[in-house]
């Protein structure tokens, strides 16, 4: 029976938690997006979608989230992780992360589109 890298399962680990992060992350994005559509539409103004917004928060997303991972480092080393496994693993958490954000919120700004089109 072949074991599974110790990275990979450190990479596995620091994805599910930064995901559930940005989950709150995004529902916030989504909340603030749906209020700005419902002021910037009693104002008959221009509605800005949600990909605008998210992209420009979602750096800064990134390099919070980044700071945060820094205190996971205890843990994984109390057991029995190498710093190295750590930031192979920690790295590829963070790529696969960069890589679903925008996924995400694509899907969601595909979803707005046909409801802003209704209030246009």
């Amino acid at each position: 029976m072949k074991q599974s890298s110790t990275y990979s399962k450190v990479t596995i680990d620091m994805f599910l938690v930064q995901s559930s992060w940005t989950s709150i992350f995004l529902g916030i994005m989504l909340t603030i997006a749906v209020v700005n559509m419902f002021i910037n539409g009693m104002q008959d103004q221009l509605v800005g979608g949600i990909f605008k917004s998210a992209f420009v928060s979602g750096c800064i997303y990134m390099f919070v989230i980044g700071i945060f991972s820094i205190y996971f480092v205890p843990h994984f080393v109390g057991n029995g992780v190498t710093r190295k496994e750590y930031f192979i693993g920690a790295s590829v958490a963070s790529i696969g992360l960069s890589i679903a954000i925008p996924i995400v919120v694509a899907i969601l700004s595909v979803i707005e589109k046909p409801i802003l089109n209704m209030f246009n």
